[in-house]
């Protein structure tokens, strides 16, 4: 569920239950230069499914929309550079298009088919609702300003700049309230904000303080949620070279006292159900925090050789890769040992190359489930611990677990 865009001093870049027969044809998988990266922003609409397509040979990026009733694929946008945000509001769809400078971007919009499509405003998309745009530039002296633009009247208005050492970025928009967050590299704090819905100027919410043991890494929030008039946000850093997630996680009561409710965990996302929220240690170990009591406890997800867990709320995913022709979804509840499992819930014909070490993750996107398999070769050394990315398929399930279609 890592879908954050780090950015510094560069950018790099959350039922019936049935069991199904296999509906999609078993295909060969080949190599891949193009890629729907697990990472990349989909947007579920009016039974359509949004997704970018990148080249990783010249960044070129391109916005498809998949009719998943009828299986159409249809060209939307096509951007000579990276295209690293898109969101639809209204029956406008709107995108960030990598511009010729170093790290700039500029906004785009078109109507939900790709038709009358032009530019919007400068800068990277944070929010657009049916009056204004909200967007964060990146100026040419290295500072950041996050400005709203009035869709009607053309009319901008500066919300808050930060200097060349800091950073400003969109985190997620609650019910018409967005929240973003600063990073001041001068002084190590990291700021949460909120800008309340129709207002101009941004609010602090919480301050945190980077260790000197981390110095070397920033500070950032990776995801928000408000929880019964209680706000759950998660914060930490990427570190090494694989970028893996170092988080902590913290609340604000309604009478505005900060608690922290779990270090060091390796979701940057909060995985929550309706009464519990889930985290994984960097140990690996799984824990609950039940969202009425503040009561922890843990639990085990059973290790085992091809098989990969996703949390999506309350349900748990478990994907089985080690038939070579076929991927297996089975599915329990959160915070269990496999309670109330069902055994192939999903289960599609896939078949797998030798060499090919294969992993699935389940995202919700709209009313759909989306299933991601990647396919890595690890044997090829010129691509290092990493291994080459190889493939990169997705499923369209329904909430039932039935397949109604795949993309690549």
């Amino acid at each position: 569920m890592k879908t954050v865009i780090k950015r510094m001093a560069a950018i790099a870049v959350a039922c019936a239950i049935v069991i199904v027969t296999p509906v999609v044809a078993m295909a060969e998988v080949s190599t891949q230069t193009t890629f729907v990266r697990q990472d990349s922003p989909m947007l579920g609409q009016g039974g359509y499914i949004y997704y970018i397509r990148t080249n990783d040979e010249n960044a070129m990026s391109e916005i498809y929309r998949k009719n998943v009733s009828t299986g159409k694929e249809s060209l939307v946008v096509s951007c000579d550079n990276v295209i690293n945000k898109m969101q639809i509001s209204g029956q406008k769809l709107y995108y960030s298009c990598a511009d010729e400078t170093e790290f700039g971007f500029d906004t785009y919009c078109c109507d939900l088919n790709g038709t009358n499509d032009e530019f919007c405003c400068e800068g990277t998309i944070a929010y657009a609702d049916s009056v204004n745009v909200y967007a964060i530039k990146l100026l040419e002296d290295g500072s950041s300003k996050l400005y709203q633009k009035n869709l009607l009247t053309g009319k901008q208005t500066s919300i808050k700049t930060v200097k060349s050492n800091e950073v400003i970025e969109f985190v997620t928009n609650i019910n018409g309230d967005s929240y973003y967050y600063v990073y001041r590299s001068g002084d190590s704090r990291l700021i949460l904000y909120l800008l309340g819905n129709g207002r101009k100027k941004p609010v602090k919410v919480a301050i945190e303080k980077n260790s000197k043991s981390n110095e070397g890494n920033y500070l950032m929030v990776s995801d928000v949620k408000n929880i019964n008039n209680e706000l759950y946000y998660n914060y930490g850093c990427y570190q090494g070279s694989g970028g893996f997630w170092c988080g902590n996680i913290k609340k604000l009561t309604v009478d505005g006292e900060k608690k922290t409710i779990c270090k060091n965990i390796n979701d940057d996302r909060l995985l929550v159900g309706n009464n519990e929220l889930y985290y994984s240690s960097l140990a690996g170990d799984n824990y609950k925090y039940n969202l009425q009591t503040g009561k922890k406890s843990k639990y085990s997800l059973a290790y085992e050789a091809k098989v990969s867990y996703t949390i999506v709320g309350d349900k748990t995913y478990m994907a089985d890769v080690s038939d070579k022709n076929k991927i297996r979804i089975s599915r329990f509840r959160s915070g269990t040992a496999r309670q109330t499992l069902t055994k192939n819930f999903i289960s599609f014909a896939f078949k797998q190359k030798s060499q090919i070490n294969y992993s699935v993750t389940v995202k919700p996107v709209g009313i759909y489930n989306m299933i991601c398999v990647t396919g890595i070769d690890f044997s090829d050394q010129n691509y290092g611990w990493r291994g080459r990315l190889d493939s990169i398929d997705w499923y369209i399930t329904d909430r039932s677990g039935k397949v109604l279609g795949n993309f690549r």
